[in-house]
């Protein structure tokens, strides 16, 4: 049995990470196609994302801002969440976790570097205390989202959030009042 916290203290690698990390070197392999049937099967359970999530997708896209996700899960469950949630087509970028290291921050500066954007015009909206130190690091807006349970947000010891939202509907005020429509140019 492993604990949630020996679980969490390892936030930032990918699920494959964090597997062989906490399983013997003979059994990983076994361990990971394990866990993806098992995850597979639970997003298929409950394939509905957080209840507005999409509302607020749909004012970010209305907006005009581009949108990708730098997440801690392996690629493969990256893309499978997004699938089964019916998310994908809202994000321009999707940069997994790695094995060995949390490599969100060179991942951010890597989308912020392609689609040719300074950091103090962007934001990172995350649910660990790793996202809020990583966005940070690379100099872009940390927003902080506490409305699921398993948000780590409340370890933060060395920083603040410039926002914290405890719910989606929260979240879609802050940008109604914060995010204004861009303009299109043709």
């Amino acid at each position: 049995p492993v604990s949630e916290e020996e679980i969490t203290a390892n936030f930032g690698l990918s699920d494959e990470g964090i597997i062989r990390r906490m399983v013997p070197e003979q059994q990983a392999e076994a361990a990971i196609q394990t866990y993806y049937e098992a995850y597979e099967t639970a997003l298929a359970a409950s394939s509905d994302p957080f209840p507005d999530i999409k509302r607020a997708l749909d004012l970010l896209k209305a907006r005009g801002i581009e949108m990708g996700i730098v997440t801690g899960k392996g690629s493969y469950t990256a893309h499978l969440t997004l699938k089964y949630l019916g998310l994908a087509d809202y994000f321009n970028k999707v940069a997994a976790g790695n094995e060995h290291h949390n490599v969100k921050a060179a991942e951010i500066q890597k989308i912020l570097t392609a689609w040719q954007l300074e950091p103090s015009h962007a934001a990172y909206l995350g649910d660990a205390d790793s996202d809020m130190i990583q966005s940070e690091s690379v100099g872009v807006l940390p927003l902080a989202a506490t409305w699921a349970e398993t948000a780590t947000i409340h370890k933060l010891d060395s920083m603040t959030p410039f926002a914290t939202f405890s719910s989606i509907p929260e979240f879609i005020d802050w940008l109604d009042e914060n995010i204004p429509l861009l303009e299109h140019k043709d």
